[in-house]
């Protein structure tokens, strides 16, 4: 299959069991060239285009209750997991002075619109890398623009 032309998300592309684009999103003050990705293999779903609009819509607070959210859970695993970094704490994950300074720790990476049929809910996942945990990145979940769980990436796939 080829490109899917979206009324509402543009041109997508396969990529294996999601249709994918680039998209621009602000956060921790950097602009950030991400990957969407519509978790559906043939077509958007009407309820993943209302997911998107509504995100779209309201996206400015929402990237702020997300890095707040990514704040306020690198405070509560910092002095545990510094401890467990040992030799390379100052570097994998440095003491911040505010919510800006995580931008070079955790960049976004990907967005993913799950399907509201599998998920029951509206669920978008955010993906970042990590710093401290190259392996499991870290995720964040947002349902119905709220944010609903931070921790590893794998709450989001």
């Amino acid at each position: 299959m080829g490109t899917i032309e979206d009324p509402v998300f543009g041109k997508l592309q396969p990529r294996g069991r999601y249709l994918a684009r680039n998209y621009d999103v602000l956060i921790f003050s950097e602009n950030r060239n991400i990957t969407l990705l519509v978790d559906n293999d043939d077509k958007p779903t009407h309820q993943q285009q209302e997911i998107f609009i509504k995100f779209d819509r309201h996206k400015e607070k929402c990237i702020k209750d997300i890095e707040k959210s990514i704040y306020a859970y690198y405070l509560s695993i910092l002095e545990e997991t510094r401890s467990d970094l040992g030799d390379v704490a100052n570097e994998e994950m440095p003491i911040v002075s505010n919510i800006n300074e995580l931008g070079a720790l955790v960049p976004l990476e990907k967005i993913i619109i799950r399907d509201p049929y599998y998920y029951e809910a509206n669920i978008m996942g955010f993906m970042f890398g990590c710093t401290w945990d190259d392996s499991h990145g870290l995720g964040v979940e947002l349902t119905d623009n709220k944010v609903t769980g931070v921790g590893q990436q794998d709450i989001v796939l």
